[in-house]
């Protein structure tokens, strides 16, 4: 039987079966957008930190569920969300921050975000200890050396695993300023040393200051690239790769994309996951100023090498996609799947339209 490309709805609290013991059912976070989502391959696990809920509630809690490639191949049924308790102190609620996860040491780095609903940008920098629920599960604040990145949300985040470091592009600096800047933080998950920030000098001119870029990192060619975002005005629909972007192995500079095909909508707000193997970044969702999108595209050759060009995954997926703004996702290689969660489903951010379903997309770099 073909498999076809095809958005699904899932209520992430769904539990199959009856419960046989007297005790509280746990049916999964609470509808919030501007959360991070991490996804850990070793233990099949997702992660859910933060965020902000309905009626400017901001959260700082943690949640995991397992077996998500089983549960993805069966639509998700099944899957059952945890809440996370981690000793330690927490770091204060927050929306609009990134995150990465380290596979070697079990940890979630958190960076930036806002801490108030009416826009208090951090710069702070938290790990959290046994990330996907194994073993001892703590917060812990740490404090690189070096000068770090001025406080920021709305910013994007990608992370070389091989060397530990983390690259932060861009955001909003909660005072009127829109960033393009680019740092590095070495030793990020402390698996190499202590933590450093150094700001990665980039030659000749980039991408214009943005919030709610989308950011991708190919490991081969130690390339990033971004995709969208916008200055407070209308979305950008522009993708550029930078060179070095973890800050080694030479001068780092930005080249813009000029890809065939029809194009996207210009857009913010939005996902992207990436397929290193066919060097594929896809986007989906997202804003353009005006409509809140549920499609979604591929960028061929994303990372430069080759002849960059789109293709709409609209031509092959069957099923009702999601609109989304302000939701995350994540991709399982494995099994060619990407899952979305969260985020805004209309125009106006209210509290019948603040989530709490996930979506799950099948062949999800739009090859068969």
């Amino acid at each position: 039987m073909k498999k076809f490309a095809g958005w699904l709805l899932v209520l992430m609290g769904m539990v199959c079966g009856r419960v046989q013991a007297q005790g509280w059912l746990t049916l999964g976070p609470v509808p919030r957008y501007e959360l991070s989502m991490a996804y850990d391959p070793g233990t099949d696990t997702a992660v859910i930190f933060g965020g902000q809920a309905a009626n400017s509630v901001l959260l700082n809690d943690v949640w995991t569920a397992k077996s998500v490639t089983a549960s993805a191949d069966a639509n998700l049924l099944g899957l059952t969300w945890v809440q996370s308790f981690p000793t330690g102190t927490a770091p204060s609620p927050r929306f609009g921050q990134s995150a990465v996860y380290s596979a070697s040491n079990n940890r979630l780095l958190i960076f930036g975000g806002s801490t108030t609903a009416a826009g208090q940008c951090s710069s702070d920098l938290w790990v959290l200890n046994g990330a996907n629920g194994s073993g001892n599960v703590s917060w812990t604040k740490v404090t690189p050396s070096g000068t770090a990145p001025a406080p920021r949300m709305a910013h994007t985040a990608i992370y070389d695993s091989a060397n530990d470091v983390m690259t932060v592009f861009g955001g909003y600096d909660c005072a009127g300023h829109y960033l393009a800047d680019v740092w590095a933080l070495s030793s990020a998950s402390g698996a190499l040393g202590s933590p450093v920030w150094t700001q990665v000098t980039v030659n000749g001119s980039g991408p214009a200051a943005r919030q709610f870029p989308t950011a991708v990192y190919d490991a081969g060619s130690n390339r990033m690239v971004i995709y969208g975002g916008d200055s407070g005005g209308s979305p950008w629909g522009d993708a550029w790769y930078l060179t070095n972007a973890n800050g080694r192995g030479g001068s780092s500079a930005w080249t813009l994309l000029t890809p065939t095909g029809t194009a996207p909508k210009a857009r913010t707000q939005h996902v992207a996951w990436y397929d290193a193997v066919n060097n594929r970044m896809m986007i989906a969702d997202g804003w353009t100023g005006t409509t809140v999108l549920g499609d979604s595209f591929v960028l061929v050759n994303a990372n430069g090498n080759g002849a960059a060009s789109w293709t709409s995954l609209g031509a092959v997926a069957v099923g009702t996609a999601p609109t989304r703004r302000y939701n995350s996702a994540f991709y399982i290689p494995a099994i060619n799947t990407a899952v979305t969660f969260g985020g805004v489903n209309g125009p106006s951010v209210i509290a019948t339209a603040v989530e709490d379903h996930a979506f799950v997309l099948s062949i999800a770099n739009g090859l068969p």
